[in-house]
């Protein structure tokens, strides 16, 4: 009769384990990205040079992510305040067009802050300073997306090691072609640092 007991008592617990461990996974919440797995940039990190070229993506979807970490160890040389660390853009002579900065990062050297563009609302250069102090030696977690919404509406924002910076409704999101990637840019000064763990996801 007591080993029957002891039997019966572990079976309970193991019901009860079982049950609140099913629970627990079914209260994590995926993240929404329809099956599709990000595209691996670089996965240790790599200096940042300029007309560093390291992928080109054929079509970039309206709807995408950009997730990269990055570490300045000083002011970079050169007249010019500001420093590049990061670019996608639309093959061709785009400079002023929509699609040369699809998005782009960089940094103000006096502000000691980070800026980004992208291409929102019909403005090729839609830029949004990251209020918030760059510290050299210091890993930063970047994440810029634009998500779909509703009635052609998307969402683009911008995440700073896990909070979010900035959003806004992007009405005028579209495919771009031939999207070039760098590390820094082509023609501009590159920051004193280095990029890790680039991921791009493309949702097509």
């Amino acid at each position: 009769m007591a080993h029957f007991c002891d039997e019966l008592f572990l079976g309970l617990v193991l019901v009860v384990f079982l049950l609140e461990s099913s629970c627990c996974i079914n209260n994590e919440v995926p993240a929404n990205n329809h099956g599709i797995q990000p595209l691996v940039i670089i996965d240790d990190g790599e200096d940042i040079q300029r007309n560093k070229l390291k992928a080109v993506i054929p079509v970039l979807s309206a709807e995408w992510s950009v997730q990269f970490k990055f570490n300045l160890h000083g002011n970079h040389t050169g007249h010019n305040y500001w420093c590049n660390i990061l670019q996608l853009k639309q093959s061709g002579p785009l400079y002023h067009k929509y699609g040369a900065r699809t998005p782009y990062v960089t940094f103000d050297s006096i502000e000691k802050k980070i800026l980004i563009d992208s291409a929102v609302n019909n403005n090729w250069m839609y830029r949004r300073y990251i209020h918030r102090q760059i510290h050299f030696n210091t890993e930063y977690n970047v994440e810029i997306h634009q998500r779909y919404r509703s009635g052609g509406v998307y969402k683009y924002s911008i995440f700073l090691d896990g909070e979010e910076v900035h959003s806004t409704d992007n009405t005028q999101a579209q495919q771009f072609y031939d999207v070039k990637v760098f590390v820094s840019n082509q023609d501009g000064f590159p920051c004193l640092g280095s990029v890790s763990d680039l991921k791009i996801t493309n949702y097509l």
